[in-house]
């Protein structure tokens, strides 16, 4: 049950990411209209405002949510490979089968999204 919580969770973050990107790029072309309005120094003083007030949330929500979320599902899921291989899957020293070979890939391939 706290799997499909978590994943709940991070397709709410996902979305609520995607969701920000929308408003953000919907105030840049607010702004770029603004802009070829004479008299409209005000506005577009008050939407910059709140464009880098928008970004400075977004920030926080992809690094303090999104990210952590993303990082302990990596974590778990090279733990996962580590520790639950099968034992049929290994081999003795200097032998090397197929699954190991794509249970190597996969677990270089999380440790580097990991950084």
């Amino acid at each position: 049950m706290e799997k499909k919580s978590r994943a709940k969770g991070t397709q709410d973050a996902i979305a609520l990411l995607i969701e920000d990107h929308k408003k953000v790029q919907k105030m840049f072309k607010d702004y770029d209209r603004l802009k070829e309005q004479d008299g409209a120094d005000v506005d577009k003083s008050q939407l910059c405002k709140q464009i880098c007030d928008e970004l400075t949330i977004h920030t926080h929500i992809e690094e303090e949510i999104f990210y952590t979320a993303a990082r302990a599902a990596i974590d778990e899921s090279l733990e996962i490979i580590r520790t639950k291989t099968p034992a049929h899957f290994q081999t003795q020293p200097g032998q090397r089968s197929t699954v190991q070979g794509h249970l190597g890939r996969a677990e270089a391939t999380l440790s580097a999204a990991r950084c």
